[in-house]
């Protein structure tokens, strides 16, 4: 072959490298694909009643996932070395992929769909009863901040409720995030802020939230592991002023022990899920707050075998 004959090989060579390239980038920017073409299922993350926390595609690990498959968000570079280092974003939340039986859905309306509301059938179930129980136990005035408000749907409702309350919705998630702030924007409330970023479980948060007056957190520490609980409990105890009221509601073991045969089903599915989370124990949990220095005040029977239970921060003597 002469000089001519492999100057030509070599340039259609180069085209071909180029061609493969340029398909390989547009394969990979190409989101929610998956390997067949198909979009990956999509399932229900860490929430309250299958309300918290971003509607994401499952993959068997998700990039940036650590060996235990939660999601941690970063951004790779190469170190002096050359090799490839990830720098972690220990603020970021942390999002398990959890099959839920009462995931939120897109509101039905086109109008409701167009302004990024969810809808959340079990929140829509119980918030009533919360509510009536909030106007019993909450302070008539101050700063309330709700933990993890799923779809807002929560928050809209207690309030106008009680409207002597500066409510706070804060949730990990930017797509719950956007339905509350949709659904605040639909109910006009004044004494309705706008949601902010906020993992329970991250220590550290109640320095930059508090002092607040009431806390509510619906429907979260079975879908977390109880180092987690623990610790979002701690900030809980931290971020409230003294002769402030935290509200708890959810599903919870007592004796170690489920009441009811749904409800042992349900552990069971979230600890074949992941083995960390499911059910906590009520006394354990009514334990470590007291631990924390709150107050037991009452424990409430809720429909479906929930449990409200009511702590207060004593005021200093």
């Amino acid at each position: 072959m002469g000089r001519r004959g492999a100057r030509r090989l070599c340039l259609r060579a180069r085209r071909l490298r180029r061609r493969l390239g340029r398909g390989r980038r547009r394969r990979h920017a190409r989101p929610g694909r998956g390997r067949h073409g198909g979009r990956h299922r999509r399932d229900a993350d860490v929430g309250r009643d299958g309300q918290h926390g971003a509607a994401a595609r499952r993959h068997d690990r998700p990039a940036g996932a650590g060996p235990d498959g939660q999601l941690r968000r970063g951004r790779d570079h190469d170190d002096p070395h050359g090799r490839k280092r990830r720098d972690v974003d220990h603020d970021a939340a942390v999002i398990r992929r959890l099959d839920l039986p009462d995931a939120p859905a897109l509101a039905e309306t086109e109008a409701e769909a167009a302004e990024a509301r969810l809808s959340a059938p079990s929140a829509l179930r119980n918030r009533d009863a919360i509510c009536a129980e909030l106007r019993r136990l909450a302070p008539p005035a101050g700063r309330a901040l709700e933990i993890a408000s799923g779809t807002g749907e929560h928050v809209i409702r207690f309030a106008a409720a009680l409207p002597g309350l500066d409510w706070q919705p804060t949730d990990p998630d930017p797509a719950r995030r956007a339905s509350i702030a949709a659904w605040a924007a639909g109910a006009g409330l004044p004494n309705l802020r706008p949601p902010l970023p906020l993992d329970a479980a991250r220590p550290g948060w109640a320095d930059r939230h508090g002092p607040v007056d009431l806390v509510v957190l619906v429907n979260l520490l079975h879908l977390i592991s109880r180092p987690e609980a623990d610790a979002a409990l701690a900030e809980v105890a931290r971020v409230l002023a003294p002769g402030g009221v935290f509200v708890l509601y959810g599903p919870f073991l007592r004796d170690g022990a489920a009441t009811s045969p749904g409800d042992a089903a349900f552990h069971a599915s979230l600890q074949a899920q992941d083995p960390a989370i499911g059910y906590k124990d009520v006394i354990d949990t009514c334990a470590h707050l007291v631990a924390c220095g709150l107050r037991h005040v009452e424990t409430v029977a809720m429909p479906a075998n929930n449990l409200l239970l009511a702590f207060d921060r004593p005021r200093q003597k």
